[in-house]
């Protein structure tokens, strides 16, 4: 199936900025951050990118959210 043109830019986009929250609040907290091991960040990667059809569902949820606030988008 093919990816709609702009889940993948939006997932990119919102996932980032979902990182940026997470990081600035960490570091807002003053304490030393701990950073995952590269085995595990590796793990963690290759689970993630086992979900390829995640950000096209995520994407298709959000449009069924904007049919029913306002349709008027899809003009």
């Amino acid at each position: 199936m093919p990816v709609p043109p702009a889940s993948g830019p939006l997932m990119t986009s919102t996932c980032f900025e979902r990182a940026c929250q997470i990081l600035v609040n960490a570091y807002a907290t003053g304490k030393p951050l701990r950073v995952l091991s590269d085995a595990v960040a590796e793990r963690t990667a290759r689970d993630w990118e086992s979900i390829a059809d995640f950000s096209i569902a995520h994407f298709e949820e959000m449009k069924k959210v904007l049919d029913g606030e306002d349709p008027s988008y899809r003009d």
